[in-house]
């Protein structure tokens, strides 16, 4: 299996994407105001990040699997 490589910026980012996404799907979240504006800011972090304009750039479905197992933390490889 090829392996992607993500920056830590980027990977740490959507790590804290994930996380403020999860508080927000919460039943009754506290300061909902805070951790949307804190999700918007996230989302334009990640979405606007240089790595995206790499030729070869993994994938966005890569880049969201590579956060999920480093906050288990495991290693992940792309297929």
């Amino acid at each position: 299996m090829e392996r992607t490589t993500f920056p830590p910026d980027l990977l740490d980012a959507q790590a804290r994407w994930i996380a403020v996404y999860e508080a927000l799907a919460q039943d009754r979240p506290a300061r909902t105001t805070a951790l949307r504006h804190r999700l918007l800011g996230l989302s334009t972090q990640v979405y606007f990040h240089p790595y995206w304009n790499r030729p070869a750039a993994g994938g966005r479905p890569e880049l969201l699997l590579a956060a999920r197992a480093a906050q288990a933390g495991r290693e992940v490889t792309a297929r």
